[in-house]
């Protein structure tokens, strides 16, 4: 027999939960097409796997590595870890739909994830088309994101769709799901993600569900709300007749930490129920996001420029320091009851010796109270910045890893290196 490739003597791990067996891989034609304990035969290239394991390409389900893939198609950062497929727009966030009346609004809202998209594109397929060209070395199995969705149909606007801009949303999402996307994602704590309830999203998920595609969503909350966010995103899958991904399960902010076997115990419910649901969980305990995540959604109408002139002026910002720092009715903010040095800058364009500064620290370097500090470095980075918040219980992480129905995500980016 002849092979273009001849894996020998590693331990094959198949990914069904068997334990490893000794044996010896045959590639031909970009397919595996022998595994057995001793392998005959010729080949192209042999590898000797003596002393490893041998398995299948990782799957990476929650990911935003389409905002980096046309600059880094090798995806370094991800295949040299034996990442080779991942699941990508989530959270709301995608490259596309774009429409030109929106599109300085949707480079706002995706900004935090690649400032240096250049926008040649309208559908999901012709981004798509983009990537082929240009090349890419993993799999891509893409949502299309409800917050993009919304961007292209009714801009940053606090209300309810009407009716026409409702079935102009539904077929925005329907020509997604015809160019290969595999689902609708959300946003639900961000702008202008949560803007949308639960009606409109069912009434989008209809129409994922017509082309066989899934529902996944970052929460409307991952603290306080758990609970409740849980039983929202349950709705919209029961509602809509197709399959949930709770994303990046977790219990946010220490006074949530109990809360995370009862998440577990809603999804185990619905599963015995008949319900499609898994999730998934990073295996770390922070979270990285935008610092805008951490304001009220009415801080954000508009846009990112409407937001900057809210956080400069002090006629409203007394308001928002108190709702930040307290929270209000209705509203959980993303940080829960995190503590302002568990809130550190990941990355920012204007402040680069901010870099790395909790808002702790930023705030004892500028002589002002915490919120205060972070508004003003808002100002100065015009809205855009990135963060991490050390919020998880490292007990929480683990027994979410160890269930059956939730896989691990990295929520990254592919990188070049």
């Amino acid at each position: 027999m002849t092979y273009d490739l001849l894996i020998k003597h590693g331990t094959v791990i198949d990914g069904t939960g068997a334990p490893g067996i000794a044996a010896d891989v045959g590639v031909s034609g970009g397919h595996i097409t022998a595994l057995a304990p001793h392998l005959e035969g010729h080949a192209a290239r042999e590898i000797d796997a003596t002393g490893r394991m041998v398995a299948p390409g990782f799957i990476d389900v929650h990911t935003h590595s389409d905002f980096t893939l046309l600059s880094a198609p090798g995806a370094d950062s991800k295949v040299r870890q034996g990442i080779t497929t991942e699941v990508v727009g989530n959270c709301g966030f995608s490259p596309a739909p774009v429409r030109p009346q929106t599109l300085e609004l949707l480079k706002e809202y995706t900004g935090f994830l690649n400032p240096h998209l250049p926008w040649n594109w309208q559908r999901l397929g012709e981004f798509y088309a983009r990537v082929s060209e240009r090349g890419c070395a993993m799999n891509i199995a893409p949502l299309v994101g409800h917050g993009a969705i919304r961007v292209a149909v009714m801009g940053f606007e606090n209300r309810p769709p009407s009716a026409a801009e409702l079935r102009h949303m539904q077929q925005l999402v329907g020509e997604a799901m015809e160019d290969g996307a595999f689902g609708l994602s959300s946003g639900l704590i961000y702008t202008p993600g949560c803007y949308g309830d639960t009606a409109e999203l069912v009434a989008l998920a209809e129409i994922v569900r017509e082309g066989g595609g899934i529902y996944a969503t970052h929460m409307r909350g991952e603290g306080g709300t758990l609970e409740t966010s849980i039983a929202e995103a349950l709705r919209i899958g029961e509602e809509g007749r197709l399959p949930v991904q709770i994303s990046h399960l977790k219990a946010s902010g220490r006074e949530n930490w109990g809360k995370m076997e009862r998440a577990l115990q809603m999804i185990d419910q619905a599963r015995a129920r008949g319900q499609a649901v898994t999730a998934d969980i990073y295996p770390y305990i922070a979270a990285s996001t935008t610092m805008t995540s951490l304001f009220p959604a009415w801080t954000l109408e508009g846009g990112m420029a409407p937001f900057v002139a809210r956080i400069a002026d002090p006629a409203t910002r007394r308001r928002i320091s108190d709702e930040v720092q307290g929270g209000r009715e209705g509203w959980s903010r993303a940080n829960g009851s995190v503590d302002w040095e568990d809130i550190m800058v990941s990355s920012c364009h204007n402040q680069k010796a901010f870099e790395g500064k909790t808002v702790a620290q930023i705030a004892q370097a500028m002589g002002k109270d915490p919120a205060e500090a972070m508004m003003d470095f808002l100002v100065a980075e015009e809205g855009t910045a990135s963060i991490i918040l050390f919020m998880m219980s490292e007990a929480n992480v683990a027994l979410g890893i160890a269930h059956p129905h939730v896989m691990i995500g990295s929520d990254s980016l592919a990188l070049a290196t």
